[in-house]
């Protein structure tokens, strides 16, 4: 084993190993003894394909490479595919339509230039989608589309937004999630059915301060659903009042995107994932209203499709990729179909550690912590390695403990990574998500601040040493902790919103008003918006920073990047822009994930002194010394 110093150990997972051989999994669905699932590849510029799976015919892709997988309803889309049967139809991301895929024939079925489509359910002759109009203005519906003639009608109108239509077995009710400004998914839903013979509409569940997720007809035609009335998301049957099954665990996540599920019937057993203290756990509710649990060696499960007695899961471990596996809910037999990304040696896989610190005022924030892993090299004499600090996006989502890539990357090169699951963050129950309401911008920076301050008292970081990163609203956390305090050393910020006035101002119709329940309501809070802006306050940024931008995007335009690094340029602090061409909010094409993470190690290797031993192309930095 070689001593050098941390940082500058040379690692086998390198970026492009990363960026070139990783893909991302989502929508899966079980059918017929066949796994079909959507894959983006990096490798074909962010290009998702349509793939299936069967025992008979192994793996193979369904659609020629001129189809792209994806919706772009309320931008971060998501329910681009559907599988009904033998049929299958999806949208293309080049003109937001639907598609047909049957017997290898493909037809398209919607033809409205002005209009994108997702989250479709099918029954009979008829489909039913969420519909997203662009012209003057955007307005969103539920529509029913005629398979045989084409006709498009709207069946659900009216409010600001709809999802998770799904049709009952015999084809008479349809359920719907829909809600208003300035609610988002996961503040205040209302569930509905809707008869479709006679147009009769009934509320089920829901209201301003309640959020409903993921409908279901279960096999006998009772509809569940998952609701957060108890102040954790738990399953419940329409005409209880009582959960399933009481836990202080989450069903379901935020609803970013479309189209994903954390349960399913297998019969009338209800197979289901479910989350604790960041951890996913595999589990059937059974028809007495036990709970049985179901082995499983994988922490995160962000995808479940359940059918005649075998799940099929998209699931990660700290050890194993994120991959797409069919499990024999009877024998417990498990298949591993398909990695999204190649294996490291073991030696090299840092494992995540759980930790429940104290936060500001009282509160305790969560945290998985990433030590060093290489086995070849160890640490200088009485050096502590030095911490990389990440700060999800959302800033509703979370960090599972899985196989982190990017992690690995940093910690088979001598750094301690950790992922901050802050104040605000999904997976710990309502109360805790609600902690960054009205307080976006404090509680998410003294979380991970206070996560970094921890380490340091623990042993597992030097003080002198503490970085910072995060994309999106990340990024805007990354950029206001580096202006709030001196605690961290550098900092890396991924298309990060700096300009909260502008994101109000300026933002796609879904996140128009997430900032009333993040800041307060515009422009009455208006002067709490420049406060809490970095553009506004940029000469307090005391410390290096690189910056990532694509030209593309439509949610952090790149003149708001621009602004913070001329700042840094005229204050003279050690500063870099990479602006990538092609690139919406969040970078889909290999060589810039690639380029990415090899300039961040790069400018962290300027900036906190360790040399590099690896062939990187070097990154222009302003006002280096």
């Amino acid at each position: 084993m070689k001593t050098a110093p941390c940082g500058s150990w040379t690692s086998p997972i390198t970026a492009e190993s990363i960026a070139s051989g990783a893909i991302q999994f989502s929508e899966i669905h079980l059918s017929n003894g066949t796994v079909y699932w959507l894959e983006r590849r990096p490798a074909e510029k962010g290009r998702t394909a349509l793939m299936a799976w069967s025992e008979a015919e192994g793996e193979k892709e369904l659609l020629p490479k001129e189809y792209n997988l994806r919706s772009r309803v309320h931008e971060y889309g998501g329910g681009a595919l559907l599988v009904d049967g033998r049929r299958i139809f999806f949208v293309n991301d080049s003109d937001q339509q639907v598609y047909r895929l049957e017997k290898h024939k493909i037809d398209r079925i919607t033809a409205r230039s002005d209009s994108r489509f997702a989250d479709g359910t099918a029954s009979g002759s008829s489909l039913f989608y969420v519909m997203e109009e662009h012209e003057s203005q955007t307005i969103n519906s539920i529509v029913k589309i005629d398979l045989t003639d084409h006709t498009i009608v709207k069946i659900a109108s009216g409010r600001d937004f709809y999802s998770s239509p799904r049709v009952s077995h015999d084809g008479r009710l349809l359920t719907y999630i829909c809600w208003d400004h300035p609610n988002m998914p996961w503040d205040g839903t209302e569930l509905w059915t809707l008869d479709l013979k006679t147009g009769e509409k009934k509320l089920i569940a829901g209201g301003p301060t309640e959020s409903i997720a993921d409908p279901s007809w279960s096999p006998s035609g009772r509809l569940h659903y998952i609701s957060d009335r108890t102040g954790w998301w738990n399953l419940y049957a329409q005409g209880d009042s009582a959960s399933l099954y009481p836990m202080e665990a989450e069903f379901a996540l935020p609803q970013w995107a479309f189209g994903r599920s954390l349960y399913g019937f297998d019969k009338e057993k209800i197979a289901c994932s479910f989350i604790v203290n960041g951890y996913s756990t595999f589990g059937a509710i059974l028809s007495d209203r036990t709970l049985r649990s179901i082995d499983l060696p994988y922490s995160s499960i962000t995808d479940v499709s359940i059918q005649d007695g075998r799940a099929a899961l998209i699931a990660s471990s700290p050890e194993e990729p994120y991959s797409i596996l069919l499990s024999d809910l009877k024998t417990g037999h498990d298949k591993i179909v398909k990695r999204s990304s190649p294996s490291f040696p073991s030696g090299f896989l840092s494992k995540p550690q759980f930790l429940s610190f104290p936060s500001k005022n009282g509160r305790t924030a969560f945290a998985f912590y990433y030590p060093p892993a290489n086995p070849h090299f160890q640490a200088m004499k009485g050096e502590k390695p030095p911490l990389l600090v990440h700060s999800h996006g959302g800033p509703t989502a979370y960090d599972p403990p899985c196989f982190r890539s990017n992690a690995l990357y940093w910690t088979s090169r001598g750094f301690a990574f950790i992922t901050v699951n802050f104040g605000g963050s999904t997976g710990y129950g309502r109360a805790y998500r609600d902690l960054l309401k009205g307080q976006w911008g404090i509680v998410d920076i003294e979380d991970c601040t206070e996560a970094a301050l921890y380490c340091v008292k623990q042993g597992l970081a030097d003080p002198k040493r503490l970085g910072i990163e995060g994309g999106s609203s990340g990024g805007y956390t990354t950029l206001e902790a580096l202006s709030s305090s001196s605690t961290f050393h550098v900092g890396a910020d991924h298309f990060g919103v700096s300009d909260l006035e502008r994101l109000a101002l300026d933002t796609h119709k879904f996140e128009s008003h997430y900032l009333d329940q993040l800041i307060g309501p515009y422009p009455e809070e208006k002067a709490l918006y420049h406060e809490r802006s970095p553009i506004d306050h940029a000469d307090r940024i005391k410390s290096p920073v690189i910056i990532f931008q694509g030209d593309e995007d439509a949610i952090v335009p790149p003149s708001q990047s621009e602004e913070i690094y001329q700042s840094l340029i005229e204050r003279k602090i050690p500063t870099a822009y990479l602006l990538f061409q092609g690139e919406q909010h969040g970078f889909r094409k290999a060589e810039n994930i690639q380029r990415s993470l090899e300039a961040q190690l790069y400018f962290f290797s300027k900036i906190l002194g360790f040399p590099l031993h690896e062939n990187i192309l070097p990154v222009e930095i302003k006002n280096l010394k």
